[in-house]
């Protein structure tokens, strides 16, 4: 059996290979990603006609949910998240749990925030730079960041085939996927 480890590191929108260049990615407004297929409109296969026309993407599709539990690990400091999450053998033991999907401020981390009109960094009570914000400038003293991490198992019978990740409705992401 293929198994894999996700790890899904939101702050602003990062998309890369190596770690120690991250700041440098959230900072250019040029990079829009790395490795992403072009957008498209969501659907999903089924096996059979009666499996679409019943719509059960649990035993008629190749589907596989990932919401539920996951390992959190959350920061106000950008530079302060867990470097080397995304190793097989990274103990996770001290990271508190969060539901997936969610809201981290929804679940006790960082403070919600509403964005309406305005920018989401402005911040008073911080430094000027986060009550007037610099965009496309992304702050380094007060940046959220959360790192989540889930292992799950493949199906066997998807061997060989081409599998795609798809996280709907996240805001931000950098997904790393590894095999062990």
């Amino acid at each position: 059996m293929l198994f894999l480890s996700a790890a899904c590191l939101l702050s602003a929108p990062i998309f890369g290979q190596q770690q120690e260049n991250r700041f440098a990615e959230i900072t250019d407004p040029q990079l829009l990603s790395i490795n992403k297929l072009p957008p498209h409109a969501s659907f999903t296969s089924y096996i059979d006609e009666t499996s679409a026309l019943n719509k059960d993407k649990a035993n008629g599709s190749f589907y596989l949910p990932l919401n539920g539990t996951w390992k959190f690990h959350y920061t106000e400091k950008f530079k302060e998240r867990p470097m080397n999450f995304m190793e097989p053998d990274f103990n996770t033991a001290d990271w508190k749990e969060i539901k997936v999907p969610g809201n981290w401020e929804l679940q006790g981390f960082g403070d919600p925030i509403y964005v309406n009109v305005g920018y989401e960094f402005v911040s008073p009570g911080f430094d000027k730079y986060l009550q007037e914000p610099n965009p496309p400038m992304v702050p380094e003293a007060w940046n959220p960041t959360g790192t989540y991490r889930r292992d799950f198992a493949l199906p066997t019978n998807w061997k060989g085939k081409r599998i795609f990740l798809s996280a709907d409705a996240v805001k931000r992401c950098c997904l790393l996927l590894s095999e062990r």
